[in-house]
């Protein structure tokens, strides 16, 4: 029946045709041939997944990388600001004693303050002769 040339006798042929050592030849080697193309077929997709996995790998490999990278620049930004705070804050402080020097030289040139005693002209109060001082 499966062009095995079969010619034994009718009730043998289903140990004939079913698995085992008096199993048909050619359905073995039907059933081989069979399990040799799935087993290809799988080779197939595990070739893919294996090279689907080694550019997965390759690519975190890159990104491992570019993270190490970023976390030195990370680094490096880190230790600059911290510079140019600290340059900042050196600046703010020239700065105010600077401020201060200009109010004291803005000070030294302004003209004296009021006195206490007399007008601001410096003239005598009203019924104060020159020499006279007022009580305080």
């Amino acid at each position: 029946p499966h062009g095995c040339g079969w010619t034994g006798r009718s009730d043998a042929l289903s140990s004939h045709e079913s698995p085992g050592a008096a199993q048909c030849v050619k359905l073995k080697l039907k059933a081989a041939r069979a399990e040799v193309a799935y087993l290809q077929e799988a080779g197939c997709h595990l070739k893919n997944r294996d090279s689907r996995i080694a550019q997965l790998e390759a690519r975190v490999s890159e990104q491992d990388r570019q993270l190490v990278d970023l976390g030195r620049q990370l680094r490096e930004r880190e230790v600059r600001i911290s510079e140019l705070e600290g340059k900042a804050e050196k600046q703010e402080r020239k700065l105010g004693q600077r401020d201060m020097e200009l109010a004291m030289l803005r000070g030294a040139r302004l003209p004296p303050a009021p006195r206490e005693r007399g007008t601001a002209s410096g003239e005598p109060e009203e019924g104060q002769s020159a020499g006279q001082e007022t009580e305080i």
